[in-house]
């Protein structure tokens, strides 16, 4: 993730699906939207959004999540009479991927189908209209239109936080709870998923019962509903608080400034989309252009056609990708499938899993968790607290309002709680990279030496957060 950049004006990619319309985006009355207009050609998706982000398509009425897997957005500066040059994106050869969502057939999605996108970044939804250019099936994905605008907006007084952790529901005065999930928070409401929300609508009072990421517990806290809605067979309460609860309050308080920094965390992918990486094939060298992937037992690598003095690859090729990353070599062993249509890309499929260990995996979450981290080989029992913004399997993100002192290689230890899944204590981390922003430190660090413990609750918190963090948007 980068700054964004300055607006500017870029062409639509084809049909009138990505035209200057209206998203619909207004807030309910008294509650100012903020709304910004981005002319997208200076403020790219991709500037947002990593590998792995979760986005909401809405289609027809429904909504299906998907994961943002990479794009291509070439840009051209157009002079326009009377008015200054502008720099928009080229039609017809820019384009997002995305995971085709599970439900995509049942759902009456179709090629060429106007829809919105959303996404959160940052602690604003960014929202814009696409149609489908490509429903592929080997790797599932879709291809679509890159917008012409998009649309930054904040429709509540108090940014919610991105918190998922269980929750149990109290309706309509009884004493059966109903199981779920706080899926994001603030000071004045949350938003409550659930399996079932039978007699559950618009102006009922409930009460909900969650542990907080930094272990505190919230026992019933009264709330109205103010809308429901319903996700992937799952239902969306929206609901505000009676009256503001001192233990949300206070941890509300405490994170909002982190909340606001989010977007100066830089990313650590490596095969970074747009980044220029070396194709070997029968010991010829060539250039590539990394254009999205995943990694996982149904990984892929997409780029462009290799440029250079390389014979041309057939289907079944074996290759070798290399690229260089914050000072180390990676070299990960792929095989061409074919050419995506109308795309143009290269799908590749990665042939051993242990190299693509160094990606940035779709299982890797944007999360507020307070923590605790210290010097593993230091005799100091000295804690600095810290927030992990980025959770994955193989590693984290994490900023300090302190400098650790500490150096690429170093081993740390860090204890979190993960609210209702349980806690995550004296992980061993290896730190990867370290920064610098304003007052804020960051770091990048691997998991090593895992206990089952620690694993088994990791793992079930990433199954509950695949569930219900794709919903908050």
């Amino acid at each position: 993730m980068v700054d964004s950049h300055d607006d500017r004006r870029f062409a639509k990619t084809g049909g009138d699906s990505a035209n200057n319309a209206d998203l619909n985006l207004r807030p309910p009355a008294k509650q100012p939207a903020h709304v910004v207009t981005l002319f997208t050609a200076n403020n790219l998706i991709e500037d947002y959004c990593a590998i792995g982000d979760p986005m909401i398509l809405e289609m027809k009425g429904k909504r299906l999540g998907t994961l943002f897997r990479g794009a291509k957005s070439e840009t051209i500066t157009t002079n326009i009479t009377g008015k200054k040059t502008r720099l928009e994106v080229l039609p017809g050869t820019s384009f997002l991927i995305v995971d085709t969502p599970k439900d995509f057939t049942s759902a009456g999605f179709e090629f060429n189908s106007p829809m919105n996108v959303k996404f959160l970044y940052g602690g604003s939804v960014y929202a814009f209209k696409t149609a489908i250019m490509l429903v592929h099936t080997h790797p599932p994905v879709l291809a679509l239109e890159y917008p012409n605008q998009e649309q930054r907006y904040n429709m509540r007084n108090n940014d919610r936080l991105p918190i998922v952790t269980p929750a149990i529901v109290y309706a309509n005065g009884g004493s059966d709870g109903i199981t779920g999930a706080v899926i994001n928070l603030s000071a004045t409401g949350a938003l409550v998923g659930l399996k079932s929300a039978a007699e559950i609508s618009a102006g009922k009072k409930l009460k909900i019962s969650f542990v907080l990421p930094s272990g505190a517990e919230v026992s019933q806290i009264a709330a109205v509903v103010r809308n429901v809605s319903q996700q992937s067979g799952n239902y969306l309460l929206g609901t505000s608080f009676e009256k503001q609860d001192p233990v949300v309050d206070i941890f509300c308080t405490k994170l909002s400034n982190i909340m606001e920094n989010l977007n100066t965390v830089t990313s650590d992918e490596v095969l970074g989309l747009g980044k220029s990486a070396e194709i070997e094939f029968m010991h010829k060298i060539g250039k590539v252009t990394v254009r999205g992937w995943k990694s996982g037992e149904h990984g892929f690598l997409l780029t462009d056609k290799p440029q250079g003095p390389m014979p041309p690859l057939t289907a079944g090729d074996q290759a070798l990708i290399h690229e260089v990353h914050k000072g180390a070599l990676n070299c990960m062993a792929v095989t061409y499938k074919g050419s995506l249509k109308k795309t143009d890309l290269c799908h590749f499929t990665f042939n051993d899993e242990a190299v693509v260990r160094p990606l940035r995996a779709g299982e890797r979450f944007l999360c507020l968790i307070p923590a605790t981290v210290n010097h593993a080989e230091s005799r100091s029992e000295e804690k600095i607290s810290c927030v992990i913004v980025n959770l994955g399997q193989g590693g984290l993100r994490f900023l300090t309002g302190t400098s650790l002192y500490a150096e690429m290689g170093d081993i740390m230890n860090i204890s979190f709680h993960l609210g209702g899944i349980g806690f995550v204590t004296q992980q061993k981390i290896r730190l990867m990279r370290t920064s610098r922003h304003g007052s804020w430190f960051e770091y990048a660090a691997q998991s090593m030496e895992m206990n089952e413990e620690n694993m088994q609750r990791l793992n079930s918190y990433f199954e509950f957060h695949k569930i219900w963090a794709v919903l908050g948007h």
